[in-house]
């Protein structure tokens, strides 16, 4: 097999899993900050300036965590396509 045929091949195999973590993480009732981050496509140093200016939905800690609940990610998420 050629070398950029393996390569494309880890490419779209990395594509995959990624695709399939993300859709896991819709899955979960509560997600974490930086899972919210990544469920949602985000750097997490881009959510973490969106959460300093209060422009993220409610969150909430659970012990040392700081937690969003998937509904309340998906119906902010959807109130900012509207706009």
């Amino acid at each position: 097999m050629p070398e950029s045929s393996k390569s494309s091949l880890i490419t779209a195999q990395t594509a995959a899993a990624h695709a399939a973590r993300v859709a896991s993480l819709w899955q979960k009732p509560v997600l974490s900050d930086t899972e919210a981050a990544e469920a949602i496509g985000l750097p997490y140093s881009t959510w973490q300036l969106l959460k300093a200016r209060k422009e993220t939905p409610r969150m909430f800690a659970l012990g040392r965590r700081v937690c969003i609940q998937t509904d309340t990610l998906r119906a902010w998420l959807d109130q900012r396509a509207a706009a």
